[in-house]
């Protein structure tokens, strides 16, 4: 287990919160207990990575309302809802709000309870991977001129260095050469795999949009990037086209 990460415990209970620090140091996981959810948010960090427990029934601000908050600040952190209250509608809620699981106190096996953080931890260490991985992507998107951008995103809704060219006002050629341009800058070796991440990162970044913080990169699929045949139509091969059709339209008819 990555030795970085913490278990962070919020709840009102003392004896419990006593219970499960000695449980998760015996088996050197590092845990920080917090007996309120206020005094969770005055001292947790973004950056912090690990896992938090979660009592669902709490006075002034309870689990469901500490999980609304860290939704709003956007701090990805998997969540483990407890509670000894049997509320089927708390263990609802919670998921609603983003909790990977719902489990019901009192802990009876040390066990157990190690392994159902061990696993929350897993998910943490992924996720946190990923978040890694996107970042990089982001910083080498600012590597991209303008014009690569707009190219990336039209290879990305499928058009052909020929369809691209014809709605730049380029050569094949040209487009060709911005492509492997893109690719190399992007560490990319396929244009599958470079869809494959601009989308992954993409949606990522819908996800938590602080993952684009460092980069001007978006990719709106209702808009930045039109369907084909609509850029297409925008274009002066296809303008020229359309006014030949229409001048002979009109000689027909006169």
């Amino acid at each position: 287990m990555d030795n970085a990460q913490t278990a962070f415990i919020v709840d009102d209970d003392r004896d419990f919160l006593n219970t499960a620090c000695r449980w998760l140091e015996s088996v050197n996981i590092p845990v920080k207990a917090f007996d309120s959810a206020v005094e969770f948010l005055g001292e947790f960090q973004p950056n912090d990575s690990g896992c938090l427990l979660l009592d669902i029934v709490m006075p002034k601000m309870n689990g469901l309302e500490l999980l609304e908050e860290l939704n709003r600040r956007q701090w990805i952190l998997p969540t483990i809802a407890m509670t000894a209250h049997k509320k089927i509608s708390y263990a609802v809620q919670a998921m609603k709000l983003g909790a990977v699981d719902f489990v019901e106190k009192p802990f009876t096996s040390k066990k157990a309870f190690v392994e159902l953080v061990t696993r929350a931890m897993q998910t943490a260490n992924y996720a946190r991977k990923v978040r890694v991985e996107m970042v990089q992507f982001g910083e080498k998107l600012l590597l991209l001129t303008p014009r690569e951008q707009d190219v990336l995103k039209l290879v990305v809704d499928g058009l052909s260095s020929n369809e691209i060219a014809e709605i730049f006002g380029n050569t094949t050629s040209t487009v060709s050469y911005q492509r492997a341009s893109i690719m190399a800058k992007l560490s990319v070796e396929s244009v599958a795999e470079l869809v494959r991440v601009t989308l992954r990162y993409t949606v990522a970044t819908e996800l938590d949009p602080t993952l684009a913080a460092s980069s001007a990169f978006r990719l709106d699929r209702k808009s930045i990037v039109k369907k084909p045949r609509e850029l297409l139509r925008k274009t002066e091969p296809f303008k020229r086209a359309a006014a030949m059709v229409k001048k002979n339209r009109k000689r027909n008819s006169g």
